[in-house]
């Protein structure tokens, strides 16, 4: 590839991908401190006329249709559930909101939290992989041309003999950064 071509690649997927890179930036360097974004919780018991099924399949659906009632949409991410001896608690997170459901086994009552994330929080779940398919995708797409920005880059450095022990430089105390964070850490 010739160097023009190099540099109009790197600096266009640059460009693009600028915004992306810096919500993940963002969001990643402040929850490392615990900086998360916030959520309004309401809590809703319900009763039950029979005791909830403990699968995955039959509390989604219970849960879907409670949500229809409130006009909620369901979270983008993928349900799970945590079962004990004594309880049932699915967990259901997306970008917008969290949703807990949970009943002890062989109760009549269940109890529904829905959590909606301030607009901070849902660029945080977005981060984690809580929003749907599309920007799963796009973030790994983002992923594979940050890269190939990084690379075109250190390439360029090579390639240019100005800056080739500057190059040499950099990756090399990249990489001792990283083994010491490593081990510190």
């Amino acid at each position: 590839m010739k160097r023009t071509q190099l540099i109009n690649l790197h600096l266009i997927l640059a460009a693009i991908l600028l915004p992306a890179i810096a919500m993940f930036a963002i969001t990643g360097g402040f929850y490392t401190w615990g900086v998360k974004g916030g959520y309004d919780k309401q809590t809703y018991k319900m009763p039950l006329a029979e005791p909830l099924k403990g699968d995955l399949g039959s509390l989604i659906n219970y849960t879907q249709q409670e949500l229809d009632k409130q006009n909620h949409a369901y979270p983008s991410g993928a349900a799970k559930l945590k079962s004990t001896d004594h309880s049932h608690v699915l967990q259901w997170a997306g970008r917008e909101s969290d949703i807990t459901l949970s009943s002890d086994k062989g109760s009549d009552l269940a109890k529904l939290e829905v959590a909606r994330a301030s607009v901070y929080r849902q660029f945080v779940q977005l981060h984690k992989a809580k929003g749907g398919a599309a920007f799963k995708l796009y973030a790994a797409l983002m992923a594979v041309s940050l890269l190939v920005i990084l690379i075109s880059g250190v390439l360029m450095g090579l390639g240019m003999p100005k800056y080739r022990l500057t190059t040499y430089l950099g990756l090399s105390a990249g990489v001792l950064l990283l083994a010491a964070m490593f081990s510190l850490s």
